[in-house]
């Protein structure tokens, strides 16, 4: 078994809300940036339309700062 293995977490009702509010969440920053994603629009462009709307909806992208290791810089976008 691998080291890294901790077992079945069991979440509390809190939590488990907590994901399915942040997933939510989630589907409606898809759902904003689809009409952006066509030819010509940049990533560049919908990273920042991402971090805005996130930020206009008082969250915290998860990728955004994501440690990359050892040597490696953090994640520097929202998508």
């Amino acid at each position: 078994m691998d080291a890294a293995f901790i077992g079945i977490i069991r979440l509390s009702k809190r939590e488990i809300e907590q994901m399915r509010n942040a997933c939510q969440l989630a589907a409606r920053l898809l759902d904003h940036l689809e009409p952006m994603v066509q030819p010509g629009v940049s990533t560049l462009e919908l990273n920042d339309e991402a971090e805005r709307w996130t930020q206009a909806h008082s969250a915290k992208s998860a990728p955004l700062g994501y440690p990359g290791g050892e040597g490696v810089d953090p994640f520097p976008k929202s998508i």
